[in-house]
């Protein structure tokens, strides 16, 4: 709102490189306070109650107070409440495997609580039943996805053959959610050893995107920051300094 005013509103002339300036000034601004823990340009969400959601399961803020509170036990979060979220890049044992050495206690929490989760909060468990099927339409659908690729091109009567060679009554396929958010309580700051593990990309992103539509008026479009990882958009617009004529 400081530069709308000040540069835009009541400016004798609009500098557009100077909004710029100001704008990748405040982009640094926002990663500084994240880096030193501060939640004040996070995100905010509302978690509620268990009951309130159709399938919590699938809710960020429910799983990101969650993994707060499997983490953090002594000073766990109460439901309904209101939180900061911080996106991370936490999609498999791998991607902390230094934390090991860092902080043993939660890196111990994060593999035995969330990539080893039986609640499906945190992996995705999904069981398929294999019958034997009739060939009609698009009978292929009734294979479980795991093996309709295959069978497809085989035909029903490979599909029936696997079936009567194998003792499986059911297949199982597994999605590993990870830790994609934490939640941070109001009286707390973002814990260090999370830190490195942040998405900057979407984080800073999403305090930047309200002030994108007045960008474009002078012909500033956002170039798209991140990629996909495992299935999970973590595409987001970021600022750039190339304009459109």
């Amino acid at each position: 709102m400081d530069i709308i005013k000040k540069d835009i509103l009541t400016a004798d002339h609009i500098d557009v490189s100077t909004i710029l300036n100001k704008m990748y000034a405040f982009k640094d601004e926002i990663r500084r306070s994240i880096e030193k823990g501060e939640t004040k340009f996070l995100t905010n969400a509302s978690a509620k109650e268990l009951a309130a959601y159709k399938d919590p399961q699938s809710n960020q803020a429910v799983k990101a107070v969650l993994a707060w509170n499997l983490i953090y036990p002594d000073n766990m979060i109460d439901l309904p409440s209101k939180v900061s979220l911080l996106k991370t890049n936490i999609f498999s044992l791998e991607d902390i495997e230094d934390l090991k050495d860092k902080d043993e206690r939660v890196y111990n929490i994060i593999k035995e609580k969330i990539f080893n989760d039986t609640t499906g909060y945190f992996i995705n468990i999904k069981k398929e039943s294999m019958h034997k099927i009739k060939e009609k339409g698009n009978w292929w659908l009734e294979i479980p996805s795991k093996y309709r690729n295959k069978y497809k091109k085989l035909g029903v009567d490979a599909w029936n053959e696997f079936l009567e060679t194998t003792d499986e009554s059911a297949v199982v396929t597994t999605n590993v959610r990870g830790l994609q958010a934490l939640a941070i309580p109001s009286t707390e700051s973002i814990p260090e050893w999370v830190v490195p593990y942040i998405d900057y990309y979407s984080t800073v992103n999403a305090v930047l995107a309200p002030f994108y539509p007045v960008l474009k008026i002078f012909g500033v479009d956002p170039l798209q920051e991140g990629k996909m990882i495992k299935k999970i958009n973590r595409k987001s617009k970021g600022l750039t300094n190339i304009i459109k004529l």
